[in-house]
């Protein structure tokens, strides 16, 4: 692992001094020779020069010529054209379409996915652990060392086992199905994805050979490829009513590759026979029915989920994920366990297995009550669900009559402020809190700190692999 050091003081937190009254560079405008600083907290390479401007397809401490992309109120992006110095970090991506490959001749027409494919994987881990480091000393100063880091959790290269492709179809005689271009809503065709798990890449493969048939592709908006516990599912969305053409070509790729084929209703609305609960639905004799689609938690039970669900893509991260948390919170069957942003199971249902009581509060109603249904079905009778909205008041009733003596958060990118604020944590013993979001998780350790936890371990995980994303887990514990 990289050795980890505080901030000198005088600056800011990626160790460079703020720059003052730097002018907004205009779009498109070319920078040459220019030096690149560390990475910010959201893991973007900022130039040295101009504190301004964060760069695409670079690393800390490379020179570069550059090309101003969009130029925004108080931030500018740009995309590295030329690397006049390169960091010893810097590898060839191994993906064709992405930045840092020998066959992306124009920086701004890469595929906008795996935009730091350059970088070793356990060396991009560092560079943003040093980062959360560097924050944390801010908030905590001395407070935690390196004692508390735990080795990062590595993701496989093919990891993901939900794609979303974009179509291109106003041009009948060049149909594009891929991924979006970089900064641009352009779209790059792909027959191969590198980060796919195989039985997607399949499917794409099989998908790039037949769209150059299919012209009524410009009623699609996308399509959504997802590996579900029946096999892989490719759900077509349509921005207006497909024809028969269509649905037969639509059909007949499902059976040809044995796939799931689903449509949204807007796209089956042609046909009487829409009887499916959800937006997309299954064609089956005649009717649209309602997909039966779910995941596997790691004992092998499952949890539903729909094509327009959140999903952890990676689900070897995911799963090891999961694990850590059961380890962290030293699970007991007397122990009452408040499951705060559950979604539909991932976390809940391991969490049940092992304790008394499990209280799952979610946002999303019908991600609830299909969460509950499928449950019981499984004889899960430990378990109770709520809908609400975490960042009011309106569950802080029900959340305390529960009487948890552990706890778990997961929360969107806008971070559990709320929530921690206004309860009652003083019968917490355990709390694991995982984050997508460096920046609020900062803000609402300072509430747990404040309120007499002690951070006992922070571990990053490689869920989105190649990308700024940083996805980590912590855990706390009650400091007496």
């Amino acid at each position: 692992m990289v050795k980890l050091f505080k901030p000198q003081s005088g600056k800011n937190s990626r160790g460079t001094r703020p720059s003052k009254g730097v002018s907004k560079p205009s779009p498109k405008k070319r920078l040459f020779n220019v030096s690149t600083s560390d990475l910010t907290l959201h893991n973007q390479v900022r130039l040295h020069e101009h504190t301004n401007i964060f760069v695409k397809g670079a690393l800390p401490g490379e020179r570069i010529d550059a090309l101003v992309l969009e130029s925004g109120k108080n931030s500018s992006t740009a995309v590295a054209t030329r690397i006049t110095n390169a960091s010893e970090a810097r590898i060839e991506s191994h993906c064709q379409h992405a930045l840092g490959h020998p066959n992306t001749r124009v920086a701004e027409h890469a595929c906008g996915g795996c935009v730091l494919g350059y970088t070793e994987a356990e060396t991009l881990l560092n560079l943003k652990q040093q980062v959360l480091f560097e924050a944390m000393h801010k908030v905590f100063g001395n407070r935690y060392d390196n004692n508390v880091w735990a080795e990062p959790i590595t993701s496989p290269m093919q990891y993901r086992r939900k794609i979303r492709l974009a179509v291109d179809a106003r041009n009948a005689k060049q149909i594009k199905v891929g991924f979006r271009q970089l900064n641009s809503k352009n779209v790059l065709p792909i027959s191969q994805c590198t980060i796919c798990e195989p039985a997607l890449q399949k499917v794409l493969s099989a998908l790039s050979q037949s769209v150059t048939q299919w012209h009524w592709l410009k009623s699609i908006g996308h399509i959504s490829i997802l590996k579900t516990h029946l096999g892989v599912a490719v759900g077509f969305h349509a921005k207006a009513s497909l024809g028969h053409t269509a649905l037969a070509a639509i059909q007949g790729f499902g059976d040809a590759h044995e796939v799931i084929i689903l449509v949204n209703d807007k796209g089956a609305g042609h046909l009487s026979q829409w009887q499916s609960a959800q937006s997309y639905g299954q064609l089956c004799d005649d009717k649209w029915v309602t997909p039966d689609l779910c995941l596997s938690t790691v004992d092998n039970d499952l949890y539903p989920v729909t094509m327009e669900d959140f999903v952890q893509v990676n689900q070897v991260v995911n799963d090891q994920m999961v694990k850590a948390t059961i380890e962290a919170l030293a699970l007991n069957k007397t122990d009452h366990v408040l499951d705060l942003f559950a979604g539909s199971g991932n976390f809940t249902l391991p969490i049940a297995r092992r304790c008394s009581q499990v209280l799952a509060v979610e946002g999303v109603a019908s991600v609830v009550e299909k969460a509950a249904y499928r449950a019981k079905q499984q004889q899960f009778d430990n378990i109770e669900w709520l809908a609400g909205d975490l960042a009011s008041s309106e569950l802080l009733h029900s959340i305390t009559d529960f009487g948890a003596n552990k706890m778990l958060l997961d929360p969107a990118r806008a971070g559990a402020g709320f929530i921690l604020t206004q309860c009652d944590l003083s019968a917490i013993t355990h709390l694991v809190y995982i984050s997508c979001n460096p920046q609020t998780w900062l803000s609402d350790a300072k509430i747990l700190h404040d309120k007499g936890f002690v951070l006992r371990r922070v571990q990053l995980l490689d869920m989105f692999r190649a990308t700024h994303h940083t996805e980590l887990f912590s855990l706390w514990v009650q400091d007496n």
